[in-house]
């Protein structure tokens, strides 16, 4: 008669092959192209990682993966140091990251961050237009592409807040025939409500009181006063604050968000930005240093914005020297200096598993 083994020893050799599956799975995936080259660009090294993603895509062009990240790259290195860079350069650069991330979005059409990520592509493509003679003929076209790839994703992930806000935004602000319209944008706005309060609360103060800063105020006060827990819900009060000049409360509401979620650090050098507007010095210092000392803050690069912010209070504390130092600081974290209009999420977390098309078993 065979003699059954130990339930214990079955379940702990199974948990063993599952950690170890899960490992090799975790390998294979740092070492993927596209894992490289994300980490090399948060690590202030950007060029090496192009470099890392050309070379591996002139060996494996159906890598969507590494598309994608080399559209990342290519966007991120647009502008240098204080958008000191020539025109022809950056638009070579847009060129590139819209190539990659079409590339991308053929590759793996079922992946809403691809379509995203074209959505942003175009819309930087035809501002661009927009500021261009000749090419502002092709605005129409670039406009209704950026609005055509955000629907998608959200076709894809109907909870895809970041690409409904970017929706909303050009429904609410563009004009007709570049694909603005308020019917559209209530429709997403009602789907934000539905989803969420506090992404329903982005909405309204988009469809409803876009330029009116104190409706933004009072939308937000009854979202925080019906969840009071939830830090992005103080984030966008203070946001509102902030666009009112009520500088004080907003700083309140920016620490009582970071304290519920270090990961909404990003607001405290916002109301930063406006302290260091108003020339309050000191204001700025303190919250340039509390963003700094948020833990963990995600990124290299979200580092090197927080120390460029306390240099410009240096700088304008007649601290010249200080000033210096923090902006080489910054510069070796990260040599880009802007704001790129993205959420820091869709900049700093790793890109998608990659699937080669018609390879399933390539799959990182």
């Amino acid at each position: 008669m065979r003699t059954l083994p130990n339930l214990s020893l079955v379940l702990l050799a199974a948990t063993l092959l599952s950690a170890s599956a899960h490992g090799e799975d975790n390998r294979r995936e740092s070492a993927h192209p596209a894992r490289q080259a994300y980490n090399l660009r948060l690590g202030g090294r950007l060029d090496e990682a192009k470099q890392v993603l050309e070379e591996a895509l002139a060996a494996c062009p159906l890598d969507s993966s590494a598309q994608f990240e080399l559209a990342r790259c290519y966007f991120y290195g647009m502008t240098s140091h204080e958008g000191k860079r020539p025109q022809d350069a950056m638009k070579a650069d847009l060129k590139r990251a819209r190539q990659a991330i079409k590339r991308a979005v053929q590759l793996a059409p079922s992946q809403a961050r691809y379509h995203y990520w074209d959505g942003v592509l175009a819309a930087c493509s035809s501002i661009a237009a927009a500021h261009s003679v000749l090419t502002w003929p092709a605005l129409p076209f670039r406009a209704k592409a950026s609005i055509t790839a955000f629907e998608q994703a959200v076709a894809l992930q109907p909870e895809y807040h970041h690409a409904r806000t970017w929706l909303l935004e050009t429904y609410t602000g563009l004009p007709w025939y570049l694909g603005g319209s308020q019917s559209k944008a209530e429709e997403h706005a009602a789907a934000c409500e539905d989803f969420d309060p506090v992404w329903g609360a982005k909405a309204r103060c988009l469809v409803e009181a876009r330029r009116d800063p104190k409706r933004q105020v009072t939308i937000w006060q009854d979202v925080v006063g019906s969840h009071p827990d939830r830090a992005d819900a103080h984030a966008g009060l203070a946001r509102a604050l902030l666009r009112t000049r009520d500088t004080e409360q907003a700083q309140l509401h920016a620490q009582k968000a970071v304290a519920l979620d270090a990961s909404e650090a990003l607001v405290l050098l916002e109301a930063a930005r406006r302290c260091l507007s108003e020339g309050d010095l000191i204001g700025a210092e303190r919250l340039a240093n509390a963003y700094l000392d948020v833990q963990p803050l995600p990124a290299g690069p979200c580092r090197a914005r927080g120390l460029r912010m306390l240099a410009r209070v240096r700088e304008r504390q007649g601290k010249a020297v200080e000033a210096g130092a923090l902006r080489a600081e910054a510069a070796a974290l990260d040599p880009v200096d802007w704001w790129p209009p993205v959420p820091p999420e869709e900049l700093y977390t790793p890109p998608p598993p990659n699937t080669l098309q018609g390879h399933p078993e390539e799959k990182i």
